[in-house]
């Protein structure tokens, strides 16, 4: 019996059909419900981003770049909805109190909006997100209860009731120096790729990208963690389709697992992984206590084409007996 130590659902994975990701987007989801959803995308202009910001919550929802916390003095855009519009205010972070207001940001309400929810998009410049560095911790926060002036961008709003913090990476960059934990994700031609991060410690990291010519998925995981580390198909374990991972002197194993409930097993037939070196698109930093990647094609369905997909993923900080 293999107890699961650890096994948490990640943010999203995309690997849109037919769509080529520009270098250095980033996004982020909380959760599938759209919680809370962001993504930073490159314009024509370089020195300016486009962030879209999106939330079930229908009060306000915030998202600050550069700190983690509150007391980071950190540049925090809100948005509210104020009729068939959305504000959003620039405010900087200094305590724990309500932020304080800077100014007010043209933004446009997005239309794919959820009914009640609030989606904005808005531009902010390249240097707030600090390209050239890899990473940037980020932090969210939002609230069911609107500002007291829903048309004013300096209003006053209430606490928020949901709050969190999380990590960007942006890949690709030229200029400026690469932090250890930046993954480096510059799609090439015919080729799409996601890339997501648990913490800015590299917990744990994984990469999928796409390529529509070999029609092949590649993964590339990597951890700060001794042991194993895994992703999984899904929401949960039970059903997951899981791909396991652990150091075996100066190679990897990497094997395919079936959950079933809070158990795994491994898989005796059926098997769709392939394991291959590491792309050169994907920088492994330094503090990678294991790093691997493999391919699974994308006739298997384990990820969707067309759509967002749901994975699980767990690491073990102990290393294995052998």
């Amino acid at each position: 019996m293999w107890t699961v130590i650890v096994f948490v659902t990640a943010s999203l994975l995309q690997c849109a059909a037919g769509q080529v990701s520009p270098a250095n987007t980033t996004s982020f989801c909380l959760d599938t419900r759209g919680t809370f959803c962001v993504q930073a995308a490159p314009t024509a202009d370089p020195a300016v981003y486009r962030v879209s910001l999106q939330s079930s919550y229908t009060g306000w929802v915030g998202v600050g770049f550069g700190s983690s916390r509150m007391s980071g003095n950190a540049p925090t855009y809100i948005a509210w909805n104020n009729g068939n519009s959305v504000v959003v205010s620039l405010r900087r972070t200094s305590s724990k109190n309500t932020p304080t207001f800077l100014n007010a940001v043209t933004a446009q309400k997005d239309a794919s909006s959820a009914s009640g929810g609030i989606s904005a998009s808005f531009d902010v410049p390249a240097a707030t997100l600090g390209l050239g560095k890899g990473s940037l911790n980020c932090m969210y926060g939002m609230s069911n209860r609107g500002p007291s002036t829903a048309s004013s961008a300096s209003s006053n709003f209430p606490e928020h009731s949901k709050y969190g913090s999380f990590v960007l990476n942006f890949g690709g960059q030229t200029g400026g120096s690469t932090s250890n934990n930046a993954i480096t994700t510059a799609a090439g031609p015919g080729q799409s790729i996601s890339s997501y991060c648990f913490d800015s410690q590299n917990s744990f990291c994984a990469v999928a990208l796409r390529d529509t010519s070999t029609n092949v998925i590649t993964f590339t995981l990597y951890s700060s963690a001794a042991g194993w580390i895994s992703i999984g198909t899904g929401s949960s374990m039970s059903g997951s389709t899981m791909f396991v991972g652990w150091k075996n002197g100066a190679n990897v194993l990497v094997s395919q697992w079936k959950g079933s409930g809070h158990n795994v097993s491994p898989t005796t037939s059926g098997t769709v992984l392939t394991t291959v070196a590491n792309p050169a698109i994907v920088t492994i930093p330094s503090t990678a206590a294991i790093a691997f990647s493999f391919t699974v094609p994308v006739s298997s369905n384990l990820i969707s084409t067309t759509s967002s997909s749901n994975f699980i993923f767990g690491i073990l900080k102990l290393e294995l007996i052998k």
